[in-house]
C-alpha cells in the first residue's frame, strides 16, 4: 500500500472517528451549553442550573414518568415508592427511596444519603416533587431538603395548560426541550380547541367527571379532567355555586338528576364503567366512561386523555359506538310507551265506571 493512500485511510478512519465521537457528545442532551437554564416552579420558587441536570430525583408517579418519557430515564437515580411500576416498566435503574407521604424524615435521609455517596450533586442536580402538603407544608420534604441545599421543584394545578407547563418545564430542566413528547402535547391542546370552536351552542355535550373517597362520590367543580371537558367544548354540568373546594359531596341519585350526557369516571376507581353504571348510578340509559388513569395525570398521556375527551365532547362520540357502554335511552319510544300505558289505564277507570 503506498504511502499516500495509506495516509488518506488514517485520516478517513480519523474523521470517522471524530464524527462519531462528536455525535455522540452533540446527543447527550439538547444542549450542554454554558448558558443557565432558569424555571418558575407552581409554587413561584425560581430554580436555576448552570447546565441540564445530570441526576434527577422523582417524588411522584407522574413526574417519574414525564422524565422516562422524554428520553431521561438514564437520569433518574431515585424514585418513590408509587413509581415503583414506571421504573419496571422502563427499566430504571435509580434506587427505590420510599414513601413521602409515611415517613418524609426517612425518604429525606435517603437522599441525602445520595449527595454524601457522590450519585448527587445538590448544586448541578435536581428533585421533582408535586404540591401536596406533604411535600410543602412546614418541615415537610421540600423544607427539609432545601434547608441541605438541595434544589427543589414543584408542580401542581387543575388544568391541561398547568400539566403541559409542568412537562415542558421538566424538559428544560433536564435538556430535553425538543423532544416529540412537547410537540405533541402542544399539538393536543391546538386541535381541541379547534375541535371545541367548531361545536355550535346547542350541539355542546354536558358532562361531569366522579370520583369515590371512602364511599362517597364527588363530583367535581374544578381540576385537570373538568379544564379537559371545557377546552374540548362540553359543558361542566356538575359544577355547583358556592363550594370552596374542587368537589362537592353526592348520592348517586342527584348524579343522575344532573342528567349529563357523559360520566366519566376516575381512573383509580375500582369499578369498571359498566359496573358503576348499573350498580352505583342504577341509570343503564346514562353513558359512563372511564378515564386512563395517566390521563388526569402529570405526565405526557395527559394529551391522549384531552384527545379522547375531545371526541367525546364532539360529534364524533354520537356516531361512534365505542365510545359508549349503552346506546342512548330513546325518549320518543319511552314516551311513547307511558302514553300507551295511560291510555289503558283511563279506558279501564271509564269501563269500571259503566259497570
Amino acid at each position: 500500500m503506498n504511502i499516500t493512500l495509506r495516509r488518506v485511510m488514517v485520516v478517513s478512519m480519523a474523521a470517522v472517528f471524530f464524527a462519531s465521537a462528536l455525535g455522540a457528545t452533540l446527543f447527550v442532551d439538547d444542549a450542554y451549553a454554558d448558558t443557565s437554564i432558569e424555571i418558575t416552579d407552581s409554587t413561584g420558587e425560581t430554580i436555576t442550573l448552570d447546565a441540564p441536570a445530570r441526576n434527577v430525583i422523582t417524588i411522584g408517579r407522574g413526574f417519574t414518568t414525564t422524565v422516562a418519557e422524554l428520553g431521561g430515564k438514564e437520569k433518574i437515580v431515585a424514585y418513590d415508592s408509587y413509581s415503583v411500576g414506571v421504573a419496571t416498566e422502563y427499566g430504571i435503574t435509580g434506587e427505590n427511596i420510599g414513601s413521602p407521604y409515611q415517613a418524609a424524615e426517612d425518604l429525606v435521609t435517603k437522599i441525602i444519603s445520595l449527595r454524601g455517596g457522590g450519585i448527587f450533586d445538590v448544586e448541578k442536580d435536581i428533585v421533582i416533587t408535586d404540591t401536596s402538603t406533604y411535600m410543602l407544608n412546614d418541615g415537610k420534604v421540600r423544607d427539609l431538603l432545601t434547608g441541605q441545599g438541595f434544589k427543589v421543584v414543584s408542580f401542581g394545578g387543575d388544568t391541561y395548560e398547568d400539566i403541559l407547563g409542568a412537562v415542558e418545564s421538566i424538559a428544560k430542566l433536564i435538556g430535553k426541550e425538543s423532544s416529540d413528547v412537547i410537540v405533541d402535547m402542544n399539538e393536543a391542546l391546538d386541535s381541541a380547541k379547534e375541535m371545541a370552536g367548531s361545536i355550535a351552542e346547542e350541539d355542546r355535550v354536558t358532562a361531569i367527571y366522579v370520583s369515590e373517597s371512602s364511599g362517597l362520590l364527588r363530583v367535581y367543580n374544578e381540576g385537570i379532567a373538568v379544564s379537559m371537558i371545557e377546552l374540548a367544548g362540553g359543558i361542566n354540568v356538575g359544577y355547583k355555586s358556592g363550594v370552596s373546594t374542587k368537589y362537592h359531596v353526592e348520592e348517586a341519585a342527584d348524579i343522575v338528576l344532573l342528567n349529563p350526557d357523559i360520566v366519566l369516571l376516575d381512573g383509580n376507581h375500582s369499578l369498571t364503567a359498566e359496573e358503576f353504571r348499573d350498580t352505583v348510578l342504577e341509570a343503564p340509559f346514562i353513558n359512563v366512561v372511564k378515564l386512563d388513569k395517566e390521563w388526569n395525570n402529570y405526565c405526557p398521556a395527559a394529551a391522549e386523555g384531552l384527545r379522547a375527551i375531545s371526541a367525546l365532547m364532539s360529534d364524533t362520540y354520537e356516531h361512534d359506538d365505542s365510545y359508549w357502554d349503552v346506546n342512548p335511552i330513546d325518549y320518543t319510544v319511552v314516551g311513547g310507551i307511558i302514553a300507551a300505558i295511560l291510555i289503558i289505564a283511563v279506558a279501564g277507570i271509564f269501563i269500571m265506571r259503566r259497570h
